[in-house]
């Protein structure tokens, strides 16, 4: 089977994937150059730090900043012992407490 020439067309405007190329081709991810080698040493990479991404923290600190993290401040930090190990937290919320909380709120098919 063969396809269309409006299919080729289709085919021609996606990206390539390692399938339809020769041995060698590399695809990453995106990232870019981020240096370049050593030309008399070939096995050193000098990085450029003007193409690293960095990422500065803000003069007046969090307080009234704009940007959110993505993790919640409300949420409880794992503990790590002596020993080593980390523990998790106690849970404030079960199961059982959320059926009760169901049950006492009452209309439960929404107003319908």
């Amino acid at each position: 089977m063969k396809a269309t020439q409006a299919l080729f067309g289709r085919l021609r405007r996606l990206p390539l994937t390692t399938k339809q190329t020769r041995k060698g081709f590399y695809k990453g991810n995106g990232v870019g150059h981020l240096g370049s080698w050593d030309p008399v040493n070939h096995r050193v990479f000098k990085v450029d730090y003007s193409k690293v991404r960095t990422f500065v923290y803000p003069l007046t600190g969090l307080d009234g900043f704009e940007l959110t993290p993505f993790v919640g401040r409300h949420i409880s930090k794992n503990v790590q012992s002596d020993d080593g190990k980390w523990s998790i937290p106690q849970k404030t919320f079960t199961g059982e407490e959320y059926l009760r909380m169901w049950k006492e709120e009452g209309d439960h098919n929404g107003g319908y």
